[in-house]
């Protein structure tokens, strides 16, 4: 079981520029165990560059610590940078991109199977039936 605390500030600077200010930690258990608890660091912005297309930009730092005896050598540090577009079609369709490099750090060096980097794109078309039904495909 997973369980998880991502709280946020946002603050508009003007009426193009949003910032958010988050923190992140999250508890990771098996059956009973705690297995993993992660906490970081998760700031990000949104730029309105038109008015159909809004960029947003996110920076997740976090730190994974090890809780259960088997993986006591598992901390780690993660980095992640996305990037996406936001592009309003019309009043029914949206196309939303994006970006992601992630790296993730090991802290014990003898242990070699947690460094990893990660490149993901995503795009997703986004229907608006109507004002509470939204059908969303992506890859």
């Amino acid at each position: 079981m997973v369980s998880g605390f991502n709280p946020k500030i946002s603050k508009a600077y003007n009426e193009r520029l949003v910032v958010d200010y988050g923190v992140y930690i999250d508890n990771l258990w098996q059956g009973s165990d705690n297995y993993l608890t992660s906490y970081g660091l998760t700031p990000g912005l949104k730029y309105l560059i038109s008015k159909d297309l809004l960029m947003d930009a996110n920076i997740k730092y976090l730190y994974k610590k090890a809780q259960a005896e088997d993986n006591k050598n598992d901390d780690s540090t993660v980095i992640k940078i996305q990037l996406g577009l936001l592009k309003i079609i019309d009043n029914q369709f949206s196309v939303y991109s994006s970006l992601a490099f992630s790296k993730e750090y090991e802290k014990y060096i003898e242990n070699d199977d947690i460094n990893q980097d990660i490149l993901s794109l995503a795009t997703n078309l986004n229907y608006q039936l109507n004002d509470k039904i939204n059908m969303n495909a992506g890859i």
